[in-house]
């Protein structure tokens, strides 16, 4: 631009100008570069590392074009073989069946099978006693019985038991059903919204592109004079608005895509190997 003006294609109201456009620029680029030192920070925190020294985001060169968003319904399946709050829950499902039968087992009669031996040594003042040898072999005994338990009535305590371990069953079943509709909930939101994110990012793409072709083309009017420095910064800005734009929803689709393969079997993919 100065060149521009010491050649005298431009004034000096123009160069003063897009030198205020620059200052602008830069004060904007501050409290962006704050934030990101901010989120780094709270990324950092969620790692549990000691320092944000050395700490940085690798920029990731992302084909999402070829990118396949999953059937939420195979998904879900696939899940339910796979998530951790699933098996936990069909877990604790098993154990409460298996206290219902512990508990039906008090019903029947019981046989028991006991048995014992022992010996004894005693000393008794005034009289003669026999030597410990002696009367470790005399004194030695030996028992076994057979134990029947016949249950008549014991207050309802069996009958109570069951009906509660059965009641505990049910609430577990229900809890169950309760986790498998959260996670069905959270799988349609997460493809709704990775469906919202392609249509938003092949959207801002068009738009990016014919910002792009737009600003070229302006500055091909500038530079033969046909437009004002003006209209070329709006021109530049429309640009970096539909950049930003397009970016945040590539990321956005890239990361709804990979959520739901996380939701499918549990492994998040890195996007550097995997691309």
């Amino acid at each position: 631009m100065q060149q521009k003006r010491n050649a005298g294609k431009v004034g000096a109201a123009e160069v003063s100008q897009q030198f205020e456009t620059l200052s602008k620029s830069k004060m904007q680029e501050v409290p962006c570069r704050n934030t990101l030192r901010t989120d780094l920070l709270l990324l950092v925190q969620l790692l549990n590392l000691p320092t944000i020294e050395g700490f940085d985001i690798v920029n990731p060169s992302l084909n999402v074009d070829s990118l396949v968003l999953e059937n939420p319904s195979q998904v879900y399946e696939e899940a339910l073989l796979s998530w951790p709050k699933i098996l936990s829950g069909r877990s604790k499902l098993s154990e409460k069946r298996i206290s219902i039968q512990l508990a039906k087992s008090d019903l029947y009669p019981q046989v028991s099978l006991n048995g014992g031996i022992g010996t004894s040594y005693y000393v008794t003042t005034g009289y003669e006693n026999k030597s410990f040898t002696n009367q470790f072999k005399n004194n030695f005994g030996q028992q076994i019985y057979i134990e029947l338990s016949v249950p008549i009535f014991n207050r309802f305590y069996t009958r109570n038991n069951i009906q509660k371990t059965r009641f505990d069953y049910k609430t577990q079943q229900l809890a169950v059903e309760k986790i498998k509709n959260e996670l069905y909930k959270e799988i349609q939101k997460v493809y709704c919204d990775g469906v919202n994110a392609k249509a938003k990012y092949e959207s801002s793409l068009a738009s990016k592109n014919s910002c792009e072709e737009a600003f070229k083309l302006m500055e091909r009017k500038y530079e033969s004079g046909s437009s004002i420095l003006t209209e070329l910064n709006e021109s530049k800005k429309q640009l970096l608005e539909a950049e930003s734009n397009m970016l945040q929803a590539k990321y956005e689709f890239y990361c709804k895509s990979r959520l739901l393969l996380f939701y499918k079997n549990g492994v998040l993919k890195n996007g550097r190997n995997e691309l």
